[in-house]
């Protein structure tokens, strides 16, 4: 069985440009990458863009998302559920048959806008698992916890890399925010806030206890 199918991995790479494109303006400042060739002039739009800085932002943010989603899937898979990775702008839902225009695309719509226009950050769900099946709740919470799993290992072995000194000089800003990104991921998905990982977790543990 493929690890991801094809429209799975035309999600990855639609979030990894949305996301790219809506945190470029925040972190552009920390791109070590960038070259004055870099900048395009989008026609019509009478705006420069940095693909680096979209790059740099995109390898920043996706695979902290991707790897989280990730956790999900491949656990839900290992208990022998279908899992399937969906992007909130997704070709995938149409191959499943699903609306493209639902509310995860709306959010990721007005984010892409919002930054566009430097409005400011909105809240969106850049990605999601769905898998089949209703799991017992020692499932349910082993699952909903291998997302923020996948982004404690991140966030505590890229500090332990900087603090080792292992990364180079040139990559310690890039560390530095992998770092905290996943921190921020860990922390803010096991709010136990319906609708997160953190709730799906507890809910979970209190039907194993009950």
């Amino acid at each position: 069985m493929a690890i991801l199918t094809i429209p799975e991995v035309l999600d990855v790479l639609i979030m990894s440009l949305c996301v790219g494109f809506i945190f470029s303006a925040y972190f552009s400042r920390f791109n070590t990458f960038r070259k004055p060739r870099d900048y395009v002039q989008m026609y019509g739009l009478g705006k420069k863009f940095n693909w680096s800085d979209i790059l740099f932002s995109s390898l920043l943010f996706a695979p902290a998302i991707v790897l989280h989603e990730l956790g999900h899937k491949f656990l839900a898979i290992y208990f022998g559920y279908d899992a399937t990775f969906f992007s909130a702008i997704s070709v995938n839902k149409l191959f499943h048959g699903m609306p493209f225009l639902d509310f995860p695309a709306i959010l990721m719509i007005f984010a892409i806008a919002a930054s566009y226009i430097k409005l400011g950050f909105l809240f969106f769900i850049p990605a999601y698992v769905s898998f089949s099946a209703l799991a017992t709740p020692f499932q349910q919470t082993l699952i909903a916890f291998a997302g923020p799993l996948v982004n404690l290992i991140l966030w505590l072995g890229s500090r332990q890399l900087i603090k080792m000194k292992k990364v180079k000089q040139k990559y310690i800003p890039f560390a530095i925010i992998t770092s905290k990104i996943n921190m921020f991921l860990f922390i803010f998905n096991m709010i136990p806030i319906p609708g997160f990982d953190g709730s799906k977790v507890l809910l979970g543990l209190i039907s194993l206890f009950s």
